[in-house]
């Protein structure tokens, strides 16, 4: 999971490609919601 908390790095990484391969499901707003999401997918 990656938290998306910075805006540049965000398009990067969307306009590579990475997010269709991690998934968008598995990008989150922020590191809180990262770290919940990690927790309730054990």
């Amino acid at each position: 999971m990656l938290p998306r908390e910075n805006d540049k790095v965000h398009q990067v990484l969307k306009t590579s490609g990475f997010y269709e391969l991690l998934g968008e499901e598995n990008i989150c707003p922020n590191i809180n919601v990262a770290l919940e999401k990690a927790m309730l997918d054990k």
